[in-house]
């Protein structure tokens, strides 16, 4: 994303406070792959390994909303296609709102990093649990069906309910929007 994009759109909506603005759309340095520079690439922007491009850091877009004035909180997602968020803390960007929201996808079984019950205490919880006072935000995009099910089949609540960590779900509709 570019810097000027979300000066814009910070400016233009900084009243309107139904919004959560998703500052980058699963991030994919260093070939996709779960290392420092692909952390750091994240947080950092620039030259970064296996993108071609100088690249805008989450810590950029991060200053732009808020020098526009725009206070909604921001969903902050790590590399893999934003599909797991265990180097979240120590790459989290400053927010002087402290409205950051640690944002992972978790679509099917199998096809992201962080796709099992085991993943997500040891990396979703802790990034809900470190909000800054105490506000547990994690945001969960392409919910999967295992998140929402019974925890070892028993009727309990959901895993991300029973951890207290908010979720977005989102569906394409296969039609245009007007």
């Amino acid at each position: 994303m570019r810097p000027a994009f979300w000066q814009s759109v910070a400016s233009y909506f900084s009243g309107d406070h139904h919004l959560v603005f998703d500052l980058f759309n699963e991030p994919h340095p260093d070939s996709n792959r779960d290392t420092t520079a692909a952390w750091q690439c994240v947080r950092d922007g620039g030259t970064c390994p296996g993108v071609s491009f100088p690249a805008a850091g989450m810590q950029q877009l991060v200053n732009v909303v808020r020098a526009a004035g725009a206070t909604q909180p921001l969903m902050i997602a790590g590399p893999q296609f934003a599909g797991d968020v265990d180097q979240w803390l120590a790459y989290e960007p400053s927010d002087p709102l402290h409205q950051l929201v640690a944002s992972v996808h978790i679509y099917e079984p199998n096809f992201a990093p962080c796709d099992t019950q085991a993943c997500w205490t040891s990396q979703l919880d802790p990034a809900g649990h470190a909000r800054a006072g105490g506000d547990r935000r994690a945001g969960v995009q392409g919910l999967h069906r295992q998140l929402g099910r019974a925890v070892a089949g028993q009727r309990r609540r959901p895993w991300h309910q029973l951890h207290r960590l908010g979720v977005e779900r989102w569906q394409l509709l296969g039609r245009a929007v007007r």
